[in-house]
């Protein structure tokens, strides 16, 4: 597969950041609350094979090409999704309470087939909802990551956000996680990675 090329939105990805998160769970809704996205850059990272007449500001279609998707197989994650993978893994590794929150927007937390999910040690709940935390507090590979990047990834929202705590904080999270605990999330946030392109690319926004 070919390198990525990187593109720098405007307004228009602003717009559309807000539109995603209007949609989303509370996670989506602290960030309103508590970011001036206004205040911040947005870029994409995307394969140079796109469609004929393609329009990256487009960005609930998908306008890659259909060899790029065809050489994808089921489950595999796609080019996009490493990039993104390895942005959250140095992210991490910078230290000083970095932390990224995945909100998973289509579960359930009573759903049987979540059961798995939400006994692992990286599964926040609040009410229903479902959220993944990426710290260093344990291994986190790449690969680890990118599994919780699908976890949490649909065609019609996705949303992480970069963040920090201190470590204190970090170790008293708790399961169940509580609002104040994610307002504080969504305050500390230096940058949010939305799903965008029908599930095939994101756009980063990052804090002037």
């Amino acid at each position: 597969m070919n390198t990525l090329n990187e593109f720098q939105l405007g307004q228009e990805a602003i717009n559309y950041i807000k539109f995603v998160l209007n949609g989303g769970k509370t996670l989506s809704y602290c960030i309103l609350k508590n970011c001036n996205l206004d205040y911040g850059k947005v870029k994409t990272c995307l394969p140079p094979n796109f469609k004929d007449d393609v329009n990256i500001f487009d960005y609930n279609k998908n306008i890659l090409s259909d060899s790029f998707i065809n050489n994808i197989p089921n489950n595999i994650p796609t080019k996009t999704d490493s990039l993104l993978a390895q942005i959250i893994e140095s992210y991490l590794g910078i230290g000083g309470g970095n932390v990224c929150i995945l909100e998973d927007a289509a579960a359930n937390a009573d759903a049987p087939c979540m059961m798995h999910v939400i006994e692992d040690s990286d599964t926040l709940v609040f009410g229903q909802e479902v959220y993944y935390i990426l710290c260093n507090k344990g291994v986190m590979d790449n690969k680890k990551i990118e599994k919780r990047i699908h976890y949490a990834k649909s065609l019609w929202h996705f949303v992480c956000i970069f963040t920090s705590l201190r470590e204190g904080e970090i170790m008293s999270l708790k399961k169940d996680i509580t609002e104040h605990e994610l307002n504080l999330l969504a305050k500390n946030t230096v940058k949010i990675a939305i799903g965008a392109y029908a599930g095939n690319g994101y756009l980063i926004w990052q804090k002037d």
